[in-house]
């Protein structure tokens, strides 16, 4: 399927995506992942990682998409 790029907390971007291309899953992988910058800026990955999260899968369920794959690259590339 197609990448979609854009912030999962604008739920108006998020609900466009899912109604042009109807997927049959979604693969999350913008959750934010360092130890360090998390207790440095921890607001920034209460947004990104709890709220951004619960806006995805608001308009998953509102979209009638039930499956998530929840991932993360960092450690592939660091």
């Amino acid at each position: 399927g197609p990448l979609v790029e854009g912030d999962i907390s604008d739920a108006a971007a998020v609900a466009a995506a899912l109604h042009q291309y109807r997927p049959d899953v979604v693969a999350h992988f913008a959750a934010y992942a360092y130890v360090g910058e998390s207790v440095e800026h921890p607001e920034l990955y209460y947004r990104n990682n709890s709220f951004g999260t619960l806006v995805l899968l608001e308009e998953m369920l509102k979209a009638g998409v039930d499956k998530l794959i929840f991932s993360s690259t960092c450690a592939s590339y660091g």
